[in-house]
């Protein structure tokens, strides 16, 4: 048996995006208070997942019997994302209460794993209004490919020329592409990805001259 969260529901709709990420609709629980950006804590009961826990962000949340995660096939990394990117509909999964991953400290630049750019969009979404303080700060979004690119056209409204798309491909070097784009180093620095991500960012940006306290990662 797995780990076991309050809420055991099933999945709706399943979509591909592009041949490792996949769109599941899940479905939602009677009163469950969940917002895009939020993430969910999510198991499955079967031996073979033991203990294990994954984590995935909530990318839309317009229907009421129905919200919307994103998850990509990360082979050796995560089972349950492996699992996820094969399950089939009305297959049932538990999922925790939706929270918070991701506290904003003021302006600064942004450095996102491509999935993971919804938990920063609901951030932006709040300061777009005020356009003297959105121009304080800046996006690098990190893709593979095109077509792993998400909320791209909402990126380019919100942040104009502040919003940067890095297509890295397969095989890249974390230190080459961050320091020909970042220059200020006095700037605050917010990570969002995978702890492999954060963890090699962190890495590159202290080397390029940053310090600990400037850099914030997700909880």
């Amino acid at each position: 048996m797995g780990f076991i969260f309050p809420y055991k529901v099933k999945v709706v709709k399943k979509r591909f995006i592009s041949d490792r990420i996949v769109k599941l609709s899940i479905e939602r629980p009677y009163n469950y208070d969940c917002k895009l950006g939020q993430v969910i804590d999510l198991s499955i009961d079967a031996p073979q997942f033991g203990l294990e826990v994954d984590t995935f962000t909530i990318i839309d949340v317009s229907g009421n019997t129905f919200f919307d995660i994103i998850v990509k096939s990360c082979p050796n990394d995560s089972k349950i994302s492996d699992y996820l990117s094969i399950i089939n509909t009305n297959e049932s999964i538990f999922i925790s209460d939706a929270w918070d991953s991701q506290e904003y400290k003021g302006p600064g630049l942004f450095i996102v794993e491509n999935i993971f750019i919804a938990r920063i969009l609901n951030i932006l979404k709040k300061i777009s209004p005020d356009s003297i303080n959105i121009s304080n700060h800046k996006l690098l979004l990190f893709n593979e490919n095109k077509a792993d690119v998400f909320f791209g056209s909402e990126m380019k409204k919100i942040l104009g020329t502040n919003f940067k798309n890095i297509y890295h491909g397969n095989q890249f070097d974390y230190y080459s592409l961050l320091k020909k784009r970042v220059y200020n180093l006095d700037q605050k620095i917010y990570i969002c990805g995978t702890y492999k991500f954060e963890k090699n960012i962190m890495a590159a940006l202290l080397s390029i001259g940053f310090n600990k306290e400037q850099i914030h990662t997700g909880k």
